[in-house]
């Protein structure tokens, strides 16, 4: 707390970003990552940890970094000169980079037709992922997202999904406006990084039934949800012509009726494991 209009760089706890105050304003479309502002000795798991901060200033030592990194400096040094030919790049490729938000910088590149998101921090998506209207390949494999934006349905001419390894709960609806959606990957939800994903495990919610929009894909041709927690399926057929044999393992799925999904098979065996 400081009384008069302060110029600083303001952390608000665990899991939240550090936003710089400027004359009293602060500035939330310019985030911070606590990596990009503390000393590494204070920072676990992408959160501050406080205790180790005390310990660093009792002793008379830094508890900041000495110069600040943004998200948006650390995303523009990650793409380099594609920042500058933006609306000429096909192929995006930002994985293991610890990402735990998208900058607002990422959806000048409109014309991206495949981006990879794999193994990073991202718990959300902005809703402007639905700006980047000609992606065909999205992947966010292992990064603990839990739901996809109601805008996921403007990338009409999305056709492979890799969802694995998140903490997916449910999909929009609107996903079913994804026409041309040929693959959908959605094994292993919750990862073993479940609790880290919802906060805390009175939190932790779970996907019990495979959500309807995937039996309105028209262009499905493959679809995988093992090791999830799926005990039921919608009470209606898919809607592909061209879906794949799908044997489905290591569920709660303990039956289903061959004549509504004759394309399936469960291993119930693994189910009951």
């Amino acid at each position: 707390e400081a009384k008069g209009a302060t110029t600083a760089h303001r952390y608000t706890g665990w899991g939240s970003m550090v936003y710089p105050v400027r004359d009293g304003v602060v500035d939330t479309a310019d985030p911070h990552e606590p990596g990009g502002v503390f000393a590494p000795a204070c920072v676990r798991g992408g959160a501050v940890d406080l205790d180790a901060a005390r310990r660093r200033l009792a002793a008379g030592k830094p508890i900041a970094r000495p110069t600040f990194t943004s998200v948006r400096d650390d995303f523009r040094k990650r793409v380099g000169r594609k920042a500058a030919v933006a609306h000429t790049v096909r192929t995006l490729t930002l994985t293991s980079k610890d990402m735990t938000v998208l900058p607002d910088e990422l959806f000048a590149f409109t014309n991206l037709e495949r981006l990879d998101l794999t193994h990073n921090a991202l718990r959300t998506l902005p809703e402007r992922i639905g700006e980047l209207t000609a992606l065909r390949e999205l992947r966010l494999r292992g990064n603990g997202l839990q739901t996809l934006p109601d805008s996921i349905g403007e990338l009409t001419r999305l056709e492979h999904l890799d969802l694995e390894a998140n903490s997916v709960v449910g999909l929009p609806a609107s996903l079913a406006r994804c026409t041309r959606l040929k693959t959908v990957n959605l094994t292993n939800n919750p990862y073993s990084y479940v609790c880290s994903s919802f906060g805390r495990w009175r939190d932790v919610r779970l996907m019990w039934a495979l959500p309807e929009c995937l039996f309105e894909l028209p262009a499905l041709e493959h679809l995988t949800f093992n090791q999830t927690f799926v005990r039921s399926l919608p009470a209606r057929p898919f809607a592909s012509p061209r879906l794949a044999p799908i044997r489905v393992q290591r569920t709660l799925l303990l039956d289903h009726d061959p004549a509504m999904h004759p394309r399936l098979t469960v291993d119930v065996e693994s189910s009951r494991e």
